[in-house]
């Protein structure tokens, strides 16, 4: 195995880089890819690639191997300063990560946590070389700086998503999974568990990305389009009838969508949603831009209009008062039950009058896909027995 390992602390915390997977070659490329961009980049294409704009006349050649030596012993400096400003990021005697590169674009969205390889002891991830040449060691090499707050924020949160599936803090299973088993044709209802574990994560995840955001530039992003999506993919989930739909759920709305469509995403924006309200109540204002123009939220006239998804293809939402960040943040965190949490987006969005046909998913909604995997899993499985010659009555409720 090619790897490397940072061990501070006096051993209390490390971290292995695994390069086995990005090797000299898939660096190279990267790093040519890297160069061209801060040589061609215009104001018309400033989020390409996800790169930064360094600005500099020349940009020597970073070798691989100065790259393996400065990714280690720069993030493990990271690490150890972010330890310093939260110690509940090392739970018990030590914190051990592992980080296994890989050959894909430098966003951070590629980042995984590899559920599967992680246990108490060690948080396994995987993500691009990219991202870390980017945010560390071009920095460092050409400026004798790095980008430790976006490596602070972004890395924080990925250590306390390990502490939380360790710790089943947010575990569907123990959580909610108990209270749909003896529903008629569970066993054969596979897309089932993943309806109720979308709406798990929408509140769990979402409120973690809405967390995230407070802390970053308190700026939030709505998709009109992705809302109009996440429902669709919701409903077809709700159809399927074989083992497929556990590929399907992964892909379109859980872990493997890093778009604004996926689950995260989407409760990120009922989150914005709720403080929307919430600021309503308080008497308090907000930005709203659209199509980079900037209004008071006293200003729009229709909510529902301005969230059709013909109208405007990116909608930002800032400028929260923090006491509306507070309360928002506290009401969620109070939420235990994802319906409530549902319940709670509806009544947000019936404040700022904006109807069912423009929200992502409604408690009503919810329960009719219940009811509709349900009567398509006993139509789908009584047939099946019914020409393998067994009595398909039994699968009736």
């Amino acid at each position: 195995m090619d790897a490397k390992k940072y061990v501070g602390e006096n051993g209390r915390i490390s971290c292995e880089f695994i390069f086995d997977e990005y090797n000299g070659n898939n660096y190279q490329s990267d790093l040519k890819n890297w160069i061209a961009y801060q040589e061609r980049r215009t104001e018309e294409n400033p989020e390409d690639l996800s790169y930064k704009f360094l600005d500099l006349k020349h940009y020597p050649i970073i070798p691989y191997q100065t790259f393996k030596d400065e990714v280690v012993r720069l993030f493990g400096m990271c690490l150890t300063q972010m330890i310093k400003n939260d110690s509940q990021l090392v739970k018990g005697d030590k914190l051990n990560i592992q980080i296994k590169l890989l050959s894909v674009k430098a966003s951070e969205d590629y980042f995984n946590y590899d559920e599967d390889s992680s246990n108490p002891e060690v948080a396994c991830f995987t993500g691009p070389g990219g991202w870390f040449l980017q945010h560390l060691v071009s920095q460092w090499i050409y400026l004798k700086r790095i980008d430790y707050r976006n490596v602070e924020r972004f890395f924080t949160e990925r250590i306390r998503l390990h502490y939380g599936y360790q710790e089943k803090e947010y575990s569907f299973a123990n959580k909610y999974e108990k209270n749909f088993k003896g529903l008629p044709g569970i066993a054969h209802t596979y897309c089932l568990k993943y309806l109720y574990a979308s709406v798990f994560y929408l509140k769990e995840d979402g409120l973690k990305d809405f967390i995230v955001k407070t802390r970053d530039f308190g700026a939030f992003e709505i998709r009109p389009n992705a809302i109009e999506a996440y429902s669709s993919h919701i409903a077809h989930l709700a159809e399927l009838t074989s083992k497929y739909a556990k590929t399907y759920y992964e892909s379109y709305l859980g872990e493997g969508n890093v778009t604004a469509e996926s689950e995260t995403s989407i409760g990120r924006v009922i989150c914005t949603i709720i403080a929307m309200h919430i600021s309503k109540t308080q008497g308090r204002n907000y930005t709203v831009v659209v199509k980079s123009q900037e209004f008071k939220n006293t200003d729009i006239t229709s909510f529902d209009a301005l969230f059709a998804s013909q109208y405007a293809q990116k909608i930002i939402i800032k400028d929260f008062h923090p006491k509306v960040i507070t309360e928002t943040i506290d009401t969620l965190k109070n939420i235990d039950q994802p319906i409530i949490f549902l319940k709670v987006y509806e009544e947000a969005c019936k404040s700022l009058g904006v109807s069912n046909k423009n929200i992502a998913l409604t408690a009503t909604q919810f329960y009719s896909l219940v009811r509709k995997a349900i009567s398509t899993a006993e139509v789908y499985y009584a047939s099946k027995m019914t020409e393998k010659g067994f009595d398909g009555t039994v699968m009736k409720s």
